[in-house]
């Protein structure tokens, strides 16, 4: 397998390096000591491999070719169509979308407030007036140098790639009957991929939308079982949020990394 040699971009939600941490003592309580073989499919800029650090074998999937470039053990490729034998690994450790507010992939623009969006203020000169000059002008802003639209930061998928994801990405999607399909037949997936006994990982948090808590985990949870895995531990993993943005009072805390065992 060759990985990509394009130019890498940010990624606006890499794996929680403490999610990471939890999922290593798992693999080794349940799987023993590596060397074991561990397939991230939804990889983005590659962290999973620095379990290369504690002697796993990793190998990475990622659908945009600009985050599969960030590591040599990545390749580009659809999560719901690997290109692997069955039973090829002994552990799926990924952590997907979760359909939060890094999902928004409406091309928002924000008006700059102190040109109130048209660009150009009104500015006054003192020095050299002549009699019955008022000294008024207008003149480019330069908060937004000209452009009427404030330079905001915002951490999405869609924005951190300059473009919309490919076709078949998941990272825009809802919490809806795209989302729950696409992830329903990745865990057939999965399954197919990992060695009977095995495990597959998944790190997913719950999120807020419209003021109302949206049960991610309780979803996954579920999904996870009507497949016919074997739920072995739910992990908590405490986390920061971002304190921004419109439920910016009204944030669920932590991550958890759901460990389901493939019957044998």
């Amino acid at each position: 397998m060759t990985a990509t040699t394009q130019t890498t971009v940010r990624h606006p939600a890499p794996w929680n390096r403490k999610a990471l941490s939890a999922a290593i003592d798992r693999l080794v309580e349940l799987l023993g000591e590596p060397p074991l073989t561990i397939l991230d499919p939804y990889a983005g800029v590659g962290r999973i491999h620095e379990l290369r650090e504690c002697g796993f074998v990793t190998v990475g999937g990622e659908l945009e070719s600009e985050w599969a470039a960030a590591s040599e053990f990545t390749i580009v490729a659809d999560a719901l169509h690997f290109p692997a034998e069955d039973g090829s690994f002994d552990a799926v450790v990924t952590s997907p979308v979760w359909s939060n507010r890094m999902s928004d992939h409406h091309d928002a623009q924000e008006r700059c407030k102190s040109c109130k969006g048209t660009g150009m203020i009104v500015v006054h000169a003192v020095d050299g007036l002549s009699d019955g000059d008022l000294g008024i002008a207008d003149a480019e802003c330069e908060k937004c140098e000209g452009t009427g639209q404030r330079d905001h930061f915002r951490n999405t998928y869609r924005h951190a790639l300059g473009r919309m994801p490919s076709v078949g990405s998941s990272a825009t999607m809802a919490f809806g009957s795209a989302y729950r399909r696409h992830h329903r037949d990745w865990i057939v997936e999965a399954r197919r991929l990992v060695k009977p006994g095995g495990l597959i990982i998944v790190n997913v948090a719950n999120h807020i939308r419209k003021g109302a808590e949206v049960d991610v985990v309780g979803w996954w949870l579920g999904c996870m079982v009507g497949e016919g895995l074997l739920i072995r531990a739910v992990d908590r993993i405490p986390a920061a949020k971002l304190r921004v943005g419109a439920n910016r009072d009204l944030r669920v805390e932590g991550e958890c990394n759901i460990v389901a065992q493939v019957r044998a």
